[in-house]
């Protein structure tokens, strides 16, 4: 049964939510907050849609409790800033913890991010994808901070042969063969209007490094 009522007194006592609020999701200022990423798209002369289609795809944002202090912490990707790492403090406060955690990045357009724990040792890790970067195949492989178990990360996937140079979207993590370690598949776009307009099955079954999906 659907009702209307003027009063907000009784709209919070029917609501069902948590504490008689009347809506299920209340807007917290960055100002209370302490997030004050923000995801600044720009485009030059050199680098826009025509020349690369997924400028506006957006970056990503990865939550997880990377301490084990009980709360949910946050990663946020950035495609042409830096990437931000915040530690929950509890009530809805958070600390900027990026450059004393070394989970920095400054280079690069990063294009989503993933909290996973990739050696099994019940911390989670964060791996970053990585696009954009026309004439700059380092400037596309992506990153994995391994946690240090002490507030820090390294970076560390060149060592773990997983700082794919494609063009990445996101990265998904799965023990697909069963064997107790975590397999990652990453998945990659095209850069150019190549199989764009008229489809070439040759095209699309061609297996590609920058290009085609990673299975690790």
């Amino acid at each position: 049964m659907l009702s209307c009522s003027n009063s907000p007194s009784e709209k919070s006592k029917d609501s069902g939510y948590a504490n008689g609020a009347p809506t299920l999701f209340v807007h917290v200022e960055s100002s209370t907050s302490g997030i004050t990423f923000k995801n600044k798209v720009q485009q030059s002369i050199d680098f826009n849609f025509m020349n690369y289609m997924y400028i506006y795809t957006g970056a990503g944002v990865a939550v997880g409790d990377i301490d084990h202090g009980g709360l949910e912490d946050i990663y946020l990707a950035s495609n042409f800033g830096p990437n931000k790492l915040y530690k929950n403090m509890g009530d809805f406060n958070f600390e900027d913890i990026t450059m004393t955690s070394k989970a920095e990045d400054f280079n690069g357009f990063s294009s989503g991010v993933t909290m996973l724990d990739i050696n099994n040792d019940g911390w989670l890790d964060i791996y970053v994808c990585k696009a954009g970067s026309l004439e700059d195949d380092d400037g596309r492989r992506n990153l994995l901070f391994v946690n240090q178990k002490n507030g820090t990360f390294k970076e560390d996937a060149k060592a773990w042969d997983i700082d794919d140079p494609g063009y990445s979207t996101q990265v998904q993590s799965l023990d697909y063969d069963n064997d107790g370690d975590l397999d990652l598949y990453v998945v990659n776009h095209r850069y150019d209007f190549e199989n764009n307009t008229v489809i070439s099955g040759e095209v699309q079954r061609a297996i590609e490094e920058i290009t085609s999906d990673q299975l690790y």
